[in-house]
């Protein structure tokens, strides 16, 4: 694996990020709640768009805070979000047929668009329909934000609940809201902890200088168990040239005739090179190998 310190240090900080504190998730349910428009007692079971980081820049939320915050919220079995779910729009009635009627000789030029939604779909005083606003717009021969338009407006006027399409994620209510919430940190933390236990155990396990199977032996079971003999660690441990032979493969590599210390060295294998350099300089100290003002090695006659 490759890492530094500096890894480790923003894998804790993205932990404690993804936690955020009480006080924290209480303002991010609030700024939920009154987003979707839900009053105190209400909302149970229903699903509503929530643009969180619209919501987020509104009550001048970090936008990760937010976020975090309503996965917290969700841990703890209050609601449900789903995120980028497309949905399409719907539209129902709740005004009378008479209203309706009214209105229409009203407002002439809202007579097309009524016909059609009354003539197109069934059931459209008693549940909520899917449609397409282009469809519309084609049928009418009008742009499709124009169609938009006169929608809101008849919302507005209370004669038809509109929600248009949506790309938004979807926040489905577990629980009523509540004025005064009681967040069950205990739960949070102890999954917060878990967390920071793991990422400490993935430190050791990268740092590790004994087997690695043993290490995830012992994690999992608790139970010691023999160096498997076949992960990097161990194959270093247990494959490491003897120091005599390499000792004796220098002095071969020097023969009868001296030899400049550099080139030398660039004999040396790399796998092993800061090795071969070590006892290099070994045998120079005990004299087993002789170097020159010249920087010739040769052996003691």
């Amino acid at each position: 694996m490759f890492h530094d310190e500096m890894d480790w240090k923003r894998a804790h900080e993205q932990i404690l990020l993804q936690h955020p504190t009480e006080a924290q998730i209480k303002r991010v349910y609030h700024a939920a709640m009154n987003t979707i428009g839900v009053s105190p007692g209400h909302g149970l079971h229903l699903t509503f768009p929530l643009n969180y980081v619209e919501a987020a820049k509104k009550y001048r939320i970090p936008v990760a805070e937010f976020f975090y915050s309503l996965r917290a919220l969700e841990k703890l079995g209050w609601l449900q979000l789903n995120e980028g779910i497309k949905t399409q729009s719907k539209f129902m009635f709740i005004a009378d047929y008479t209203e309706v009627y009214d209105f229409k000789i009203r407002y002439a030029q809202y007579e097309p668009i009524l016909d059609v939604l009354l003539r197109s779909f069934g059931g459209v005083f008693e549940s909520y329909v899917s449609f397409n606003e282009e469809q519309i717009a084609k049928r009418l021969h009008k742009e499709q934000d124009e169609i938009v338009k006169m929608l809101n407006t008849l919302q507005k006027q209370e004669l038809i609940d509109y929600n248009p399409q949506s790309v938004d994620p979807m926040l489905t209510l577990l629980e009523p809201r509540v004025m005064y919430p009681s967040i069950n940190m205990d739960q949070l933390n102890e999954l917060k902890e878990r967390r920071l236990d793991s990422l400490e155990n993935i430190k050791k396990y990268a740092n590790n200088d004994n087997c690695r199977s043993a290490f995830w032996i012992h994690y999992f079971t608790q139970n010691k168990s023999e160096d498997c003999g076949s992960c990097d660690v161990c194959k270093k441990k247990y494959n490491s040239p003897d120091p005599k032979l390499i000792a004796s493969n220098i002095k071969d590599l020097i023969g009868k005739e001296s030899i400049d210390f550099h080139d030398l060295t660039f004999k040396f294998p790399n796998e092993n090179r800061q090795l071969y350099l070590e006892i290099l300089e070994s045998l120079i100290d005990n004299e087993e190998i002789l170097k020159t003002e010249s920087n010739q090695l040769i052996l003691p006659s």
